[in-house]
């Protein structure tokens, strides 16, 4: 896979070692260090010694030894060592080093000083995996950066490292397409940046980016495409940083626009002699449906109140005045229910998932080794769905001199998931299953006729039976990924290093979704889909590295670098039609096949830079820049650059404050800009598949048509001027602690805009086409960030630890393009999800009530009116909803009483809206609960009033007519998009761990360093007033259309127990 790198990174290693062994070399420095230091040779005193860590007594590489008050310092090697020339009038050292406390040692003639260091707790704490994978202190960062450590990813019960994200990270949202396996998530930092473009962060393992997103998918019909990043197995991580804002990942480019998140996978540690460790963990879960429909009980199939064998509605008589013998589907008489039957709950099952990983770890002087295995096991909450992933890592470091070393990571995934359909498609089992009429026995009467399997026996025509459609339907996603990186590190000088990372991320993903003979989505004609794509990303990082004392109180850190992005795709679709044998899943059965294939190319490449200037470590100065060139711009637009700028002033350092009061504060400010590219081909005119027909008339000409293929050129006017999108963002923060780091508090306030928007802006159809891919628009993302977290019990049995998270968000498209006021992002005709100029992001759009001037309900007065007395409908469609939340937040509780540990997080959604389908579905149908009182008169709240001949609005006073909730008013109610709008704030226990835990002094009686034994609740409780279903849910995955539910997939909650074991 690396063949030419593997080449020329050993060229390269064998002329270092060559350099290293050379005579003359060593000589030629020599003399260059002999006549720099003549002069001051005979006034210094030379200092040797080795610095280790104080607990575990291993050498510690990378300390900094200064001569307190001078420019002179010196960097411990891989074996500890050091070696420093100390002027005659100084006398004194400093050593440090991130995530230790600072020791000074006084000279007093010593030739040799060995030096142990301890941890300091609050510092590791702050020690943060930024942009290009550098850690970094966090006092010094201008910009907020959020960190999840390996044991917030265990705790959580996440099956993927998405939902174990979920109530973590303040301005983080993760919002999953459902609980199925496999299932999309979308997720966003700070909201949208993009009309309709990417708005997903960008995900980096170990330094490189990878691919994270859905395979296309975000469609209102058919089967969810996985997010990507479900290939990492959690239990690989050692911890997550969230860089939030621009000036965070500005370094990464254009791709990280959105943000980014930073994975860094568990590595083979050091060691001073050699080790080996085993870790093994082992878990089973129980997964089963959050929420199912809360049905009325009453009544049967049928309409107007008579009873039908055949039909989707429920308005048909009691079931208790049902005669003894009814007719059912097939046109047999059947004994009549005495009861409503439960149609539902025999279609779900209780879902295991088993999590195997093993993982060898061996480190020794000269470098370290990590291997791991993974398996996970899926059988999901509805019969055939399930997921199945095996991975592979290998990495490890070797040191071949004290300057030089080199390493490599390597992860291989095996992912299958097995899904069922989803949305507004007829094949979708839960169509025809959640809303089965009370008086119809699913579950006894066959679902197919016994001479044929492939003629199917249903309530209700062109769908698919539920039973019929798992028996014989078929959905797959398989996907192998291999993904890594090799590297080199070199320190020339102890104050300079140049590192080189070459990344790869190469996947094969293969779906097939075959509807059998008979299937209602097509007609019972049957179809096959096979599709294949092929993904390659290829990057290499060349940084380079200063550190310099400049004088006593001013440090700078200087970075200058280079990325090559190469991203290439192909993707193959062949659609076989008309099926000739049921059961015979090959594309030699269909009557048609139509193939179509697809190639992507695009080539990024920057320079930039990175200083940071620190004075006395209480007032830091960030100054970074980036320039990129975008294969995917026009050639005369395809340079951009964007710059930042940021700074942080520890105020408790300078002013003379309490400091048992306040123990730290600080003050940041970062200004940044940061590019969007076009999409790729956005600026060329492309061609596709073509069918003949006016618009009006059809001629039933379709191509290929007898041998001839048929292209035509795309609607979509390319972007032959396109410049790239620009974000500008400004952040103001702080972050306080008080009491010795007992209460520590961190809020941040943020604005961005995104101007120059890259989208498709509608046009006016007499030019031959239906949009054009220009720039225009602006979106604006403000809101504010805390982030708490005290620690209210500290003794040496018990400690009590509590956080909380919050962020509030206010997504507003200012300005679209000249002429159009919205645009349409998603959805079905009425209703779907859009951008509208001077609304919030995005909205849901549709049909809404009629109102007074006060807000109130107005109810048609007109008594010849079909619709008297119910709820007037207003001709002009419009915004409906906002979906983003007010805000959002989370809670977490942690107790730890000497071996056992307590963890608790509620995580909180408050306001936004969703379109109900589901519940709009029960509804219409009659099967919703609050359709079950259909006989009582009832006045609804409100005014009455009608609409004149002028087309005004004339309201009468408050409503005061009588009416039935039966039948013609949920017909009536349906064709209002409002009705069926609700609001999807919720509380939910997001998680419950349970722990106990052993070490090898606890329990010799156990052959190993350490064990866990634990229980952790995933989802358990949920408190909302949404209608029968899950809020956390959204049909268009990870894609724009956000707050469109319909016939989702059921959400989970799960209950897992495992164990985790060291040797």
């Amino acid at each position: 896979m690396f063949t030419d790198m593997d080449l020329s990174v050993f060229s390269f290693i064998k002329i270092i070692q060559q350099l290293n062994h050379s005579t003359m070399l060593k000589r030629a420095i020599l003399i260059l260090i002999s006549m720099a230091f003549a002069f001051s040779a005979a006034a210094q005193q030379t200092v040797t010694g080795v610095v280790t860590d104080a607990e575990t007594e291993e050498p510690l590489i990378g300390v900094t030894v200064m001569v307190v008050g001078t420019t002179i310092g010196a960097t411990t090697n891989i074996d500890g060592q050091y070696q420093i020339n100390v002027p005659e009038d100084r006398n004194t050292l400093e050593f440090s080093f991130v995530g230790f406390q600072t020791v000074t040692e006084d000279v007093d003639g010593r030739s040799e000083i060995n030096v142990q260091l301890s941890e300091d707790l609050q510092l590791l704490d702050d020690v943060v995996v930024t942009a290009l994978g550098r850690e970094r202190d966090r006092r010094s960062l201008s910009y907020t950066i959020q960190s999840v450590g390996a044991e917030d990813i265990r705790e959580s019960g996440g099956r993927d490292v998405i939902s174990s994200l979920q109530g973590r990270v303040a301005g983080l949202e993760v919002t999953p397409g459902s609980g199925v396996p496999g299932a999309s998530s979308a997720i966003r930092i700070r909201g949208a940046n993009s009309f309709d473009g990417n708005n997903a962060p960008l995900f980096v393992i170990d330094g490189i980016p990878v691919s994270s997103g859905a395979v296309d998918g975000g469609n209102v019909s058919g089967v969810d495409a996985p997010n990507r990043i479900m290939d990492i197995n959690p239990n690989d991580i050692e911890s997550i940083n969230v860089l939030k804002g621009s000036s965070a990942a500005v370094l990464y480019g254009t791709r990280a626009s959105n943000g980014a998140i930073i994975i860094t996978t568990r590595g083979g540690g050091t060691a001073e002699e050699s080790q080996v460790s085993v870790d093994f963990s082992s878990s089973v879960g129980f997964d089963m449906v959050s929420r199912t429909p809360d049905l009325q009980s009453t009544y049967a199939q049928g309409s107007g109140g008579n009873y039908q064998s055949f039909g989707s509605f429920s308005w048909g008589p009691r079931i208790s005045d049902l005669p003894d013998m009814i007719e059912d589907p097939r046109g047999e008489m059947v004994q009549a229910p005495s009861e409503a039957i439960d149609n539902v709950s025999p279609f779900f099952q209780t879902g295991i998932t088993t999590d195997n990983s093993i993982s060898l770890r061996g480190a020794n002087p000269n470098g370290n080794y990590n291997i791991g295995l993974s398996f996970v096991d899926q059988e999901g909450m509805i019969p055939t769905t399930g997921m199945q992933r095996a991975t592979f890592r290998l990495g490890g470091e070797y040191v071949m001199s004290d300057q030089f070393r080199i390493g490599g990571r390597m992860n291989y995934s095996n992912t299958s998931v097995d899904q069922i359909r989803q949305g507004s498609d007829l094949s979708n089992p839960l169509f025809t299953l959640y809303w089965a009429p009370r008086s119809f026995d699913l579950w006894n009467t066959p679902f197919a006729e016994e001479d044929d399997p492939y003629s199917q026996i249903n309530y209700r025509g062109a769908m698919d039976n539920p039973r019929w459609s798992l028996e014989n339907n078929e959905n797959t996603d398989d996907t192998d990924r291999i993904f890594g990186n090799v590297f080199f590190n070199y320190d020339p000088v102890d104050w300079l290093n140049i590192n080189y990372r070459l990344g790869a991320d190469y996947f094969d993903n293969r779906r097939k979704q075959v509807l059998d003979l008979g299937s209602g989505a097509t007609g019972g004609a049957g179809q096959i889909f096979e599709f294949d794509r092929y993904r390659s990303e290829v990057t290499s990082y060349l940084n380079v590295e200063a550190t310099r004392q400049l004088n006593p109180d001013l440090r700078i850190r200087a970075l200058i670098g280079n990325e090559i992005n190469h991203f290439e795709q192909k993707t193959t679709q062949i659609t076989g039609s008309g099926l000739s044998i049921g059961g015979f899943r090959n594309l030699s059965n269909a009557a048609s096949v139509n193939a179509s294939e697809t190639s992507l190319r695009s080539l990024i490449v920057g320079l930039y830079g990175d200083v940071e200037l620190n004075y006395q470590n209480w007032a830091f100065l960030n100054l970074s820049a980036r320039n990129d060139w975008a294969s995917t711009l026009p050639v005369d637009n395809n340079s951009f650059f964007y710059p930042s700028v940021g700074g942080t002033l520890v105020f408790t350092e300078v002013l003379d404050l309490d400091d048992t009061i306040l123990s730290y504060g600080s003050l940041k400010a970062s200004w940044a800009q940061v590019g969007q590219a076009a999409p790729i081909y956005g600026t060329s005119a492309s061609y596709g598949t073509f069918n003949a027909g006016s618009g009006f008339l059809s001629d039933g000409i379709t191509f290929p048509f007898q041998g001839v293929t048929g292209l035509g050129l795309s609607n979509q006017i390319p972007g032959a001027n396109l410049q790239p999108q620009n974000s500008t963002s400004i952040e103001l923060g702080t972050e306080l602690s008080f009491f010795d780091e007992r209460v520590n508090l961190e809020y941040t306030w943020y604005n961005e805009d995104a101007t120059d928007q890259i989208f498709a802006v509608p046009t006016a159809a007499s030019s031959g086409y239906t949009t054009e891919l220009r720039n225009a628009g602006n979106m604006q993302n403000r809101g504010h960030e805390v982030m708490l977290n005290v620690n209210p019990i500290q003794t040496q049995a018990f400690n009590w630890d509590v956080t909380a998270n919050f962020a509030r968000n206010k997504s507003e498209v200012l300005e679209l393009a000249p002429g159009v006021t919205n645009i349409t992002l998603g959805g079905f005709v009425d209703p779907n999800i859009r951008a509208i100029e001077g609304q919030s992001y995005p909205i849901i759009f549709g049909s809404s009530y009629v109102r007074d001037d006060d807000g109130n309900i107005v109810y048609n007065s007109d008594e010849e009116s079909a619709n008297y007395g119910f709820a007037l409908i207003d001709s002009d469609l419009g915004s409906v909803g906002d979906v983003s939340p007010d805000w959002t937040g989370s809670l977490t509780n942690r107790f730890n009483y000497r071996n056992i540990g307590l963890s608790v997080m509620l995580d909180i959604r408050q306001g936004g809206k969703m379109y109900a389908g589901n519940t709009r579905l029960q509804k219409l149908y009659g099967m919703d609960a609050v359709t079950e009182d259909r006989e009582t008169p009832t006045v609804p709240s409100g005014s009455k009033g009608f609409i004149n001949d002028d087309g005004d609005l004339v309201v009468e006073g408050p409503n005061d007519i009588e009416i039935l909730k039966g039948q013609e008013y949920w017909l009536h109610e349906d064709l209002i998009t409002e009705s069926n709008v609700y609001d999807t704030s919720f509380i939910r226990l997001r998680q419950i761990t349970v722990s106990y835990n052993l070490t090898s002094d606890q329990a010799d009686w156990m052959p190993v360093n350490s064990a866990e034994f634990y229980f952790t609740g995933r989802n358990l409780l949920l408190f909302t007033d949404y209608p029968s279903f899950d809020p956390e849910t959204n049909l268009g995955g990870d894609s724009n259309f956000q707050g469109l539910e319909y016939v989702n997939l059921p959400g989970s909650r799960s209950l897992i127990f495992g164990v985790r074991v060291s040797i």
